[in-house]
């Protein structure tokens, strides 16, 4: 099978990126897949990658995410974009994307619209340029970058695997669904807040539709 019909079959065969990454990991654990470069690069591969999902899914599921939750995703395009993201599917949570490029009325009508669970922001920087809205949700917002005022994603993804495993006996209903679904959760569709031209809100040209 040549490359272009392998990913054909690779597409045709999958729902959505959650069951692309999946379909990955199992047959070519090691291979790397994310770069980045800050003083020199660095890369991981699908199973330290899926390490780092599975942590941001247990804490999500831990704070008691449901299925169906929006989470509302604002970021930069960079890898823990992605890894939220598949994390957010994983625990069965909706992704409500935005740009960074929109501006603050944009985003306060998304968060007004979704209700997220959970608000997932860059950086502090991102946070004060919608501080006016913002503040009300203080106890619902992660950031990207670390941070001394809110939970970060460093913080979400340096537990150790024992660690995790002793927080099992203690949260255990939540860590078996969220194994569970990892394995087996299979929806039709990938779940997401999708922009096109639905409906029009006062001051913004940007459409929205829920699905």
């Amino acid at each position: 099978m040549n490359k272009k019909n392998e990913i054909s079959s690779i597409l045709n065969s999958c729902n959505n990126l959650f069951e692309i990454f999946n379909y990955h990991l199992a047959k070519t654990p090691y291979r790397k897949v994310f770069f980045k470069k800050e003083k020199i690069w660095d890369s991981s591969n699908f199973i330290e990658t899926s390490k780092r999902i599975k942590k941001i899914s247990f804490f999500l599921i831990k704070n008691r995410i449901k299925k169906g939750d929006r989470v509302f995703l604002l970021s930069n395009n960079r890898i823990e974009w992605v890894e939220f993201d598949l994390a957010i599917m994983m625990s069965g949570g909706v992704t409500v994307p935005s740009f960074v490029t929109n501006n603050t009325t944009d985003n306060e009508f998304i968060i007004k619209d979704c209700q997220p669970k959970f608000i997932v922001l860059e950086d502090e920087k991102v946070f004060k340029k919608n501080k006016r809205f913002l503040n009300k949700f203080k106890t619902k917002i992660i950031l990207i970058e670390p941070s001394e005022n809110f939970t970060d994603y460093k913080e979400i993804t340096s537990h150790k695997d024992k660690q995790i495993k002793k927080n099992h006996c203690k949260e255990g209903r939540y860590f078996f669904n969220n194994l569970y679904i990892w394995n087996h959760w299979k929806p039709k569709r990938c779940d997401t807040y999708t922009q096109i031209n639905y409906a029009q809100f006062a001051g913004s040209n940007r459409t929205y539709k829920r699905f």
